[in-house]
């Protein structure tokens, strides 16, 4: 059984890094809210993969909404090389009203939201496994065939986990889209 570790506060651990890389855990997972008075998720990650050489490191969620997809994907792959391939992404919808309208982005209904999620999935695969990424939705146009750079370590790409706290909807973008979910 492989056990990771999920954490809301990135104080406590950065004097601890070599102790986590060489305890039971398998993985570190910090979260992504605007309102926590935290380090930027994927930032702190790759301080950690230059810290760390055995656990696997991710966001327990990403909220799409907070994160254009071309920007998110540069800032895994950047972390999935530092690490030599121990990146993996947890993405969601976002569903505290207190991430959304105080920071300026604008709270799409959940049907909305889960679109966005499907699309960035779908943005984010593109850019890691071809050469150029041209893409139209509802929420995201990509075009002129835009080439994407650094490809991650990890092929086809980082694992993606979609997190969820009810069945239905988010469970099939999950089953269709991406490995696992939490």
């Amino acid at each position: 059984m492989k056990i990771g570790l999920m954490t809301t506060d990135h104080t406590w651990l950065s004097g601890n890094l070599d102790y986590l890389d060489a305890s039971a855990f398998s993985g570190l997972y910090v979260v992504d809210h605007p309102q926590f008075p935290i380090l930027s998720p994927w930032t702190f990650l790759a301080y950690v993969a230059a810290r760390t050489s055995r656990i696997r490191l991710g966001t327990h969620v990403t909220g799409v909404p907070f994160h254009h997809p071309q920007s998110l994907a540069k800032q895994v792959a950047t972390v999935d090389i530092l690490s030599g391939g121990r990146a993996v992404l947890g993405l969601g919808t976002g569903y505290e009203h207190e991430d959304f309208e105080p920071y300026g982005y604008e709270m799409l209904p959940f049907s909305g939201r889960a679109g966005m999620l499907e699309e960035t999935i779908q943005i984010l695969k593109s850019f890691w496994t071809q050469a150029t990424t041209e893409f139209s939705g509802q929420h995201y146009q990509l075009k002129g065939g835009a080439a994407f750079e650094p490809k991650p370590v990890q092929q086809p790409h980082p694992p993606i986990f979609v997190g969820f706290n009810t069945n239905g909807l988010l469970m099939k973008i999950a089953a269709r889209l991406a490995d696992g979910f939490n």
